[in-house]
């Protein structure tokens, strides 16, 4: 054996057990048995490695049958790896959706049947228009038919689309992806020149180097794998991390490695080293604020005061997988200070605006106080024919003290409800009923059952509602209140209210009598908003042709908390 024909068993030796070994790897090494990308690497080097082997056979073996067999080995692999690379490539540049079977199907057509006219090769002479074996060098002496010609354009139209699409992961992915992506093209770079340089300068009888060069593509791809963490990394969630997005992103691995982060999440995160690049630091080395990210990961931390340059900065977190069964994590970072400091500024509005609401009603009152002792003077001195008109006047004090009063009520009833208790809803409606001039109303509790609330608020509710019953279905009307699939329910059986004016009953200072405020519906809405409930007057039933209002509880999960609405 020659000294230039050592080398080249040498090198297809090396070449067979690297691609064997990252095969391995790969499979070693898959997330789940939906680990596409893993998978077609180790089909990919699988074959690769079956095409330096058979190259290995043909040039150690002397007799014709080995030799063929051998022959049709290499042939074989060259079919399957410009489809299993092309496959590799789109699975990479993250464009699964358009890898399907019936896609990989259509990719296989030509090889199938380039594999079909070499075995019937002997019938038409398509594949090999001329091949024999020369025994004085142990070796296939060939002239291609227009089948393997058309093959090899078809093969190299795969490849140089494979490199294509991890080119383009390589422009337009950053830092550890576009050293991943330089890695993978240039292993198959390589050994596509190398055939191609065969092909145009070499011959049937000359020495094919494609497949020593794969050495090369198993180095490559294995520095991938090790330097670059291939297996680990790769950019499927790269499409979702937008430099341009408000929010900070994270992208950690299955290892809590960063694997990618967008500019707005760099700038509060603080690495092991200061202006150092964070891609493929541990978690456990990078802090935002106080805590580090693998802590806030692991404990679920949900939100986060973050003090810098004098200044605190509030953040909502939120960390899930990216795809279900895998332990690489997202984690979402949202800057709330805005926000927190509206919700303040807007809680000092209330309080100025109660503060402003209690002076002006106590200024009022008391003019309109001084003014009904003057009248109850009055009283006293006027004849009986005279009283007619004080009674006027007293009717319309009393008309602006109630103004006053749910003035005020509206002013107060909106904040959100901060504490609340279990009430049982017979109850509150008995004393709200009791709170009430009802005169001959009657009141029926059709069933009971338990409320998250605030007693005050849902007694003044209620109250609101008796009386706007009695002032609208007149003073013998029958009220029901009873539970209702998503809430409660108060109905009378008065005339009801027309279908075009059930919205607008809820709007301040909306009333169809010249006697009321028009303010009792509107405080009823809001208590039911600040306890994060819903009502509205809805279609006369529940037996009933009256007015009926519905609560609908809900949505008062989410404004009471998890705890409440078990209650309920």
């Amino acid at each position: 054996m020659t000294d230039l024909r050592s080398v080249f068993v040498g090198a297809l030796l090396v070449a067979a057990v690297l691609s064997i070994g990252v095969a391995v790897y790969a499979l070693r090494n898959r997330r789940n048995r939906q680990d596409r990308l893993t998978t077609v690497l180790a089909v990919m080097m699988a074959v690769t490695c079956a095409w330096s082997v058979g190259s290995l056979g043909a040039h150690l073996s002397a007799s014709a049958t080995a030799t063929w067999f051998w022959f049709g080995l290499i042939n074989v692999a060259t079919f399957a790896l410009p489809v299993s690379w092309i496959v590799f490539a789109a699975h990479y540049a993250n464009y699964d959706r358009h890898v399907t079977r019936r896609t990989i199907g259509l990719l296989a057509v030509v090889p199938a049947l380039t594999f079909l006219t070499m075995v019937t090769n002997g019938f038409h002479g398509w594949f090999l228009a001329d091949a024999r074996f020369v025994s004085e060098r142990a070796l296939i002496a060939y002239t291609t038919g227009w089948v393997y010609d058309l093959h090899l354009i078809y093969a190299y139209i795969l490849i140089l689309a494979g490199i294509a699409l991890i080119g383009h992961v390589a422009y337009t992915s950053r830092r550890v992806y576009r050293k991943q992506a330089i890695a993978i093209a240039a292993a198959v770079v390589v050994p596509l020149l190398a055939n191609v340089h065969y092909v145009r300068m070499g011959g049937p009888e000359s020495v094919n180097w494609t497949p020593v060069a794969f050495a090369i593509t198993g180095v490559a791809i294995a520095a991938a794998i090790f330097r670059y963490r291939l297996l680990e990394i790769v950019p499927v969630a790269r499409e979702s991390v937008v430099e341009t997005m408000r929010d900070g992103v994270i992208v950690l691995d299955e290892q809590r490695r960063i694997v990618d982060v967008n500019a707005t999440a760099e700038r509060m995160l603080e690495g092991p080293n200061p202006g150092a690049d964070l891609i493929g630091a541990s978690a456990k080395q990078v802090r935002l604020g106080t805590e580090t990210v693998e802590s806030i990961v692991e404990t679920g931390r949900d939100e986060l005061a973050i003090e810098r340059a004098g200044t605190t900065q509030h953040v909502a977190i939120r960390s899930e997988p990216i795809t279900t069964g895998s332990d690489a994590t997202l984690v979402m970072i949202q800057d709330e200070t805005y926000r927190r400091e509206h919700e303040r500024e807007l809680e000092r509005t209330n309080a100025r605006l109660d503060e402003f609401a209690s002076v002006v009603s106590h200024d009022l009152r008391n003019p309109l106080n001084i003014a009904a002792g003057y009248l109850d003077m009055l009283e006293t001195s006027v004849d009986e024919d005279e009283r007619e008109t004080l009674d006027v006047i007293r009717t319309q004090h009393d008309r602006m003290q109630a103004i006053i009063d749910d003035a005020l009520t509206l002013a107060r009833e909106g904040s959100a409800v901060d504490e609340t208790e279990t009430l049982s809803l017979e109850a509150v409606a008995r004393e709200a009923w009791d709170g009430v001039d009802t005169g001959a109303a009657t009141l029926t509790v059709v069933d009971d059952r338990s409320l998250e609330a605030d007693r005050n608020r849902l007694l003044r509710a209620l109250e609101n509602l008796f009386r706007n019953c009695v002032e609208h279905a007149g003073p013998t009307v029958s009220v029901a209140v009873g539970s209702s699939d998503e809430g409660f329910y108060v109905v009378d059986d008065g005339p009801g209210i027309p279908p075009d004016e059930r919205e607008r009953v809820f709007d301040s200072g909306y009333s169809t009598g010249t006697d009321g405020t028009g303010f009792g519906l509107s405080i009823v809405t809001q208590i039911a908003d600040a306890h994060g409930w819903t009502v509205e007057c809805s279609e006369r039933g529940r037996n009933r042709d009256g007015a009926c209002f519905e609560f609908s509880l809900r949505n008062s999960t989410d404004r009471l908390g998890p705890a409440l609405a078990q209650k309920q």
